[in-house]
């Protein structure tokens, strides 16, 4: 039997994650909330580059006749600077979104719809 000073039963193991929910929404606030600064991943970067020679020249290359941009220096790409490392849907979807936004420039449009390809 238990007396009344005592706690229930059930209680303490409904307790006993805590610490890890506590770390976890914490975790989840800071990665969350920086998603709208200006700050790129290189592949990222690559990303909304490679989309927009898409739109101006149809494939993804990662030289524009002014800039050249691959975090690899060059190792994902043809003698024409044409990235053939990894497939282009991505790219493509990136591209599109570009295309259709109003804010074609924004990291979050290309974070949010290259994570979704």
């Amino acid at each position: 039997m238990h007396s009344d000073a005592d706690p229930a039963p059930g209680v303490a193991s409904r307790w006993r994650h805590w610490p890890l929910v506590a770390i976890l929404v914490v975790a989840a606030t800071l990665v969350f909330a920086s998603l709208q600064r200006d700050y790129l991943w290189s592949d990222e970067g690559d990303t909304a580059v490679l989309a927009q020679s898409i739109l101006k020249y149809g494939v993804p290359t990662a030289w524009d006749g002014v800039t050249f941009t691959d975090s690899d220096f060059g190792a994902r790409l043809t003698d024409d600077f044409v990235m053939v490392s990894s497939p282009w849907l991505q790219y493509y979807v990136v591209a599109a979104s570009f295309a259709i936004s109003a804010n074609p420039h924004s990291p979050r449009d290309c974070r949010s719809l290259s994570s979704a390809s």
